[in-house]
C-alpha cells in the first residue's frame, strides 16, 4: 500500500488483513427509478444479491462512463475504483474465459521468450511446472479469493515477469466484486 501512495501521506497505521479483501461495496440512491431501486456502481462483499433481499430492485451501473465514450465524452468516475484501471500490477494482466485459452496464450508468449506470471486456482497450480505462480485461491472459495486478490496481484511487481494471465471466476455473488477488480487491473485485456 505505501508504495501506491507514492510519499504522500506521512505515515500509514495498518489495522492487518481485511475479512473479505473487497469489503466496499458502493451503490447510488440518487438515481433510483423509485424507492425499492438502488444501483451497484461498485460491487463488493455486500452482494447485489443481498441488497435485493432488502431493497428490491438492484441495478449494476454502466462502466464508469461508456455512454461518455459513445459521444466521445469524458466523464469522471462517480466512485472510487470506477477508473478503466484500477489497483493494476506492474505487469500486464490478461485474464482468460477458460483453462484452454490460458494454457494457448501462455505456450504463444513462452515461444517469444516472454516471461509469464501465472494467477491460478490452487488446485490448478501443480499442472504449471517451471513458471511464476501464485494461488488465487480454491476455486470454490470465492471469499478466500477476495481476500488475497490484491496481495497475490502486487506479489508480482517483486517478480521479473513480463506479463500476467489469470483465469476468470464465476461473475456473480461475490464473485462480481472480484470479476470487477480483476477487470479493472486487466483494464480490459479478456481472452
Amino acid at each position: 500500500m505505501g508504495r501506491d501512495l507514492g510519499g504522500k501521506v506521512g505515515a500509514i497505521l495498518d489495522g492487518g488483513a481485511t475479512d473479505w479483501g473487497l469489503e466496499s461495496t458502493i451503490v447510488d440512491c440518487t438515481e433510483a427509478e423509485g424507492p425499492d431501486t438502488v444501483t451497484v456502481l461498485r460491487p463488493g462483499a455486500v452482494t447485489a444479491e443481498m441488497l435485493g433481499e432488502i431493497i428490491g430492485q438492484v441495478k449494476a451501473a454502466a462502466s464508469p462512463d461508456a455512454a461518455g465514450r459513445e459521444k466521445g465524452l469524458k466523464r469522471a468516475p462517480m466512485a472510487p475504483g470506477m477508473k478503466y484501471t484500477h489497483y493494476a500490477p506492474k505487469a500486464p494482466l490478461t485474464l482468460a474465459t477458460d483453462e484452454e485459452r490460458l494454457l494457448t496464450e501462455l505456450r504463444r508468449r513462452e515461444a517469444t521468450g516472454e516471461r509469464v506470471g501465472l494467477l491460478l486456482f490452487e488446485e490448478d497450480l501443480p499442472a504449471f511446472a517451471g513458471v511464476y505462480k501464485r494461488a488465487l485461491g480454491r476455486r470454490e472459495n470465492l471469499r478466500e479469493i477476495a481476500a488475497g486478490l490484491y496481495y497475490n496481484l502486487r506479489a508480482f511487481d517483486q517478480l521479473p515477469v513480463d506479463s500476467l494471465l489469470c483465469p476468470i471466476v464465476p461473475d456473480e455473488g461475490l464473485g462480481a466484486a472480484i470479476m470487477n477488480r480483476l477487470r479493472k487491473a486487466a483494464g480490459g485485456r479478456i481472452i
